[in-house]
């Protein structure tokens, strides 16, 4: 799956003055209502955070993050998302980024988490199978015992 991505730099900053904003550990999260039928991306990594393979490093880890957030989430239609990388997201995986971002981008509306159900099954699969699980556990099969006598 391609990332769309936010190019224009109007668009970070009118993410940054009209957006709603989340900050956390690693990373601060802007969120905008966008016009296209997907949800894009923006990264900003300023020189301050180190050399270029630093830099580059953030940017693929917060890429990777994304990803793992789409394939957990369900993302709003039509916003653009603005990543900023802090200092401590040099040192961090992307393992450490994912729950923040999932959080963030739920708490902010451009997200909501799926349930707990297989990847191929919908809700209504999941909740079939826990009914039919409860009915079968009502139903035991009787204890038999036996014991052996030794001469």
């Amino acid at each position: 799956m391609k990332i769309q991505t936010v190019c224009d730099n109007r668009i970070f900053g009118r993410a940054y003055r009209k957006g709603k904003k989340r900050a956390g550990r690693y990373i601060v999260v802007y969120v905008i209502k966008g016009r296209g039928k997907c949800c894009r991306l923006g990264i900003t990594v300023t020189k301050g955070r180190g050399s270029a393979v630093v830099r580059n490093r953030i940017k693929r880890i917060i890429r990777a993050a994304w990803r793992d957030v789409a394939e957990r989430s369900t993302l709003t239609e039509g916003c653009d998302v603005i990543v900023v990388a802090r200092d401590a997201a040099a040192d961090a995986k992307s393992t450490e980024i994912t729950p923040e971002l999932e959080d963030m981008l739920v708490a902010l509306g451009a997200a909501e988490k799926k349930t707990e159900a297989e990847p191929n099954e919908t809700a209504e699969d999941a909740e079939n199978a826990e009914d039919e699980a409860a009915s079968t556990s009502a139903v035991t099969a009787p204890t038999v015992s036996l014991s052996v006598e030794n001469d």
